[in-house]
């Protein structure tokens, strides 16, 4: 079960700033806490209709303006409502990373990233020494090391891999919560002729989970 959202992410101080503000609609500068403090109420008002994909917007909108444990943590529990708990992940660990966040705070996110971590099954990339590699997960870019582990939903994800000479490669997986993968990418080797294949592939299983991977190699030599 998912905790309630926390309503108070400001210091009171910022409340009178926010009624003080000067209105945008005068031509005035708007003071970014007040700008904070008001997308953080839209949040909530959102999240109370249902539309989370709109209080995620919103509480994205209010962390951009002025840093919060709170929205932080309203941002993290709205992640999980639309269905992406990695992001969630994300938000969490840095909160609980976060000295600034009070034991309340705390407490709450301990408790929901319990809850988010039991949904998620672990991906070990293992990429071969090749500079300018691009990765996308989904869709969504991600940053590229030599051994990389990503904590990915339970379900299936399309991974992908390019490199800057047109040599892609692709990788559909079905993930298990809990379970572990191993995916291999070597180093291209070189090719018999000019349709050869320039990236190879191999795969291995860890952690008992039963996934199953198809692997599509795309990238050829040029003639």
């Amino acid at each position: 079960m998912i905790a309630p959202l926390l309503k108070a992410p400001l210091a009171a101080s910022v409340l009178a700033a926010v009624a003080l503000a000067p209105s945008a609609a005068q031509g005035q500068e708007v003071d970014p806490e007040a700008e904070a403090r008001a997308l953080f109420e839209e949040g909530l008002e959102r999240a109370d209709q249902g539309d989370w994909e709109a209080a995620v917007e919103r509480f994205e909108g209010s962390l951009a303006r002025r840093d919060s444990p709170v929205v932080a943590y309203n941002l993290a529990s709205a992640f999980v409502r639309i269905g992406r708990p990695h992001r969630a992940r994300e938000r969490l660990r840095a909160l609980l990373a976060d000295p600034e966040a009070d034991a309340r705070v705390r407490a709450s996110a301990e408790a929901l990233l319990t809850e988010v971590e039991a949904q998620l099954g672990t991906v070990r990339l293992e990429v071969a020494n090749r500079p300018r590699l691009r990765l996308q997960v989904d869709g969504e870019a991600r940053d590229v090391t030599p051994a990389l582990e990503l904590r990915l939903p339970a379900g299936p994800h399309v991974i992908s891999v390019a490199a800057d000479d047109g040599t892609a490669l692709q990788l559909e997986t079905e993930v298990r919560a809990g379970g572990v993968e191993i995916l291999r990418i070597p180093a291209p080797t070189p090719p018999a002729d000019e349709t050869a294949l320039r990236w190879g592939i191999g795969l291995g299983i860890t952690g008992g989970a039963l996934v199953a991977s198809l692997a599509f190699v795309v990238g050829m030599l040029a003639a």
